[in-house]
């Protein structure tokens, strides 16, 4: 099933880089705050992270993106950090953008990392020039252990 999920978000970022070709890429910058548990019951940490994102109007109703982002965290004397990169679309009500990435998620920590497939519910609301998004990540490392990531980000829109 996994397979199927990140054949799909490949292939929605075909489509909204072709579509790019004829319709006008926007590209958006950002940080915030961000909250990570690791496994069932784990403990959550603070941390920050910062974002990059490449989106374009698929439909007057859909905007795809492309993401890729570095959240950082440390506790216990050990930092460590995520890095997501999602493909998906918003929908776009007004100025109200729920959406749904999907992609790759990273844990690097010391000198090893693991990762997995990672899904990511967003809900957005777009200012003039500025986007603030709180996301869920959840990334899955193995059958019973994931990496969960929220966070809420402004975003500035180039």
């Amino acid at each position: 099933m996994k397979k199927y999920l990140l054949l799909s978000a490949i292939i929605l970022g075909i489509i909204t880089v072709a579509n790019a070709q004829t319709k006008k890429f926007k590209f958006s910058a950002g940080g915030g705050i961000a909250s990570y548990t690791a496994g069932t019951g784990g403990k959550s940490t603070m941390g920050f992270g910062i974002d990059i994102i490449g989106k374009t109007d698929i439909s007057e109703n859909f905007e795809g993106y492309i993401q890729a982002g570095y959240n950082t965290f440390s506790s216990d004397g050990g930092s460590w950090g995520i890095i997501p990169v999602l493909v998906g679309a918003n929908f776009k009500a007004g100025n109200f953008k729920p959406g749904l990435g999907i992609g790759y998620g990273n844990l690097t920590a010391g000198s090893g990392g693991v990762g997995g497939f990672a899904i990511s519910p967003q809900i957005g609301y777009g200012f003039e020039k500025i986007d603030l998004v709180a996301s869920y990540t959840n990334i899955s490392v193995s059958d019973n252990y994931s990496l969960k990531v929220f966070g809420l980000k402004l975003f500035y829109n180039f």
